[in-house]
């Protein structure tokens, strides 16, 4: 495996680098409780005391960046990210960048500057938008995309199930989007991506069980 570090992997360190270096130079200026969890309008629902409460979104995010270096190195032989190590890093970029990008939100409305309601939901919603582009991309693997029973079981299987995931993920970071910018209901854009998830796993059984007949006739 290539062990030089990929454009997206040094892109990655800086912005979760530089979140927790953003949050620890303004860290007296933060409110205690910190708003650790806003609503789509924008109005702060769930509160962190510090000195954890500033710092629980950059450092989930700093854990999630292990992985990107971590599992490829221990993926199992027949499972390995290699084949798509690129696409593995650009998914990992997208929600890495995503889940920054929520961070710094919310630091800009603890400090009372104006964040438009549903501002929040933009990053997460190009995230899927990315994720679904490229899941198609990807090979049998333990740690990203529609991992069944069914879809580790098959080649054919795993590749017709992430066309369609792909497919629906997009669809679903585009009402995403599209709720976060007219105001609508949000739960109609949570629902909409759940409802990708369980599509896309109920497919993958399908794919299979055709598969199963197409081979015994």
């Amino acid at each position: 495996m290539n062990r030089r570090l990929s454009g997206y992997r040094l892109a990655s360190l800086l912005l979760v680098v530089g979140n927790l270096l953003l949050v620890a130079v303004l860290y007296d200026r933060l409110p205690d409780p910190y708003p650790t969890r806003i609503d789509s309008n924008g109005v702060a629902v769930g509160f962190t005391h510090k000195p954890f409460g500033p710092f629980v979104t950059p450092l989930i995010t700093a854990v999630a960046l292990l992985g990107m270096f971590v599992l490829p190195r221990i993926s199992p032989k027949r499972f390995r990210v290699d084949k798509f190590l690129r696409v593995f890093d650009t998914i990992y970029f997208a929600s890495i960048a995503g889940s920054v990008s929520v961070s710094v939100l919310g630091v800009l409305a603890a400090l009372g500057v104006g964040v438009p309601p549903g501002m929040s939901a933009i990053p997460i919603s190009l995230a899927l938008i990315v994720c679904g582009n490229f899941l198609s991309k990807t090979t049998k693997n333990f740690w990203l995309g529609i991992r069944t029973p069914w879809t580790l079981a098959s080649d054919e299987v795993w590749l017709k199930t992430h066309r369609l995931a792909g497919a629906l993920f997009v669809g679903a970071g585009l009402v995403h989007l599209a709720t976060a910018l007219t105001g609508s209901n949000p739960h109609l854009s949570t629902l909409v991506v759940l409802l990708a998830i369980v599509a896309a796993v109920v497919a993958s059984y399908v794919f299979y069980r055709r598969l199963e007949h197409q081979l015994e006739d």
